[in-house]
């Protein structure tokens, strides 16, 4: 019963506030944050804490930390390796921060409005170009209440506003039929996308520049 009422979200989370010290003092280590993924076998969104290092010397202590570390929640325990993904890259990928002053950011751009901001990808489907994050991250914080409440409410509060490298300023929409924000079968799902132009796409690619990123499997 308790491993049903728990969510898998929130495991995610509380692992990361237990190990985030941890992680960050590994040398090495050039970015750490929470993610939202498509799980390949489910077929639904779980969150996940991925880590970046570039030195090849860090890969012994993350992996120590990582099959050593668990939690408990409502007297389950849930072990740090099944939510930790391990990347090793030769450049920082703006996506986390470790100053948590993330460099590649949005918000929703509802005037006054009181949201959070957060890191995005940038994808193509379809032939077009989107932004995709959590509807938390594009959605006003109002509206994203209603809606949490009555799924049947259209946001309205559609604009989103996306920083690149601290200065340069892209805007987009988010996509209505592209929001998957609910729990089904115990597991949180928080995922939005925002059709982009192809400048903020370009120009997201080329402020990180990444030359290589090799997934660790375990």
């Amino acid at each position: 019963m308790g491993l049903a009422e728990t969510s898998q979200y929130e495991v995610a989370e509380k692992l990361f506030d237990m190990y985030k010290n941890d992680i960050s003092k590994i040398e090495g280590v050039v970015s750490y944050g929470l993610n939202t993924i498509l799980d390949n076998r489910s077929k639904l969104y779980r969150k996940i804490i991925e880590v970046e290092y570039s030195t090849a010397e860090a890969q012994k202590p993350l992996m120590e930390l990582q099959n050593k570390s668990s939690i408990v929640v409502n007297f389950n325990t849930f072990y740090l390796k099944d939510y930790l993904n391990l990347y090793f890259t030769k450049t920082l990928e703006a996506v986390n921060a470790i100053d948590d002053s993330p460099q590649c950011f949005a918000h929703n751009d509802y005037v006054g409005n009181d949201t959070n901001r957060g890191t995005f990808n940038v994808s193509i489907i379809d032939e077009k170009f989107y932004a995709v994050s959590n509807l938390h991250v594009f959605a006003d914080k109002a509206e994203l209440e209603m809606y949490n409440r009555d799924k049947n409410y259209i946001l309205k509060r559609t604009d989103v506003k996306f920083v690149i490298g601290g200065e340069s300023i892209f805007y987009g929409k988010i996509d209505l039929n592209m929001i998957n924000f609910d729990v089904k079968n115990g597991e949180s799902q928080d995922f939005a996308a925002c059709e982009i132009g192809g400048d903020l796409y370009n120009r997201y690619n080329e402020f990180t520049k990444i030359i290589w990123t090799l997934k660790i499997f375990l």
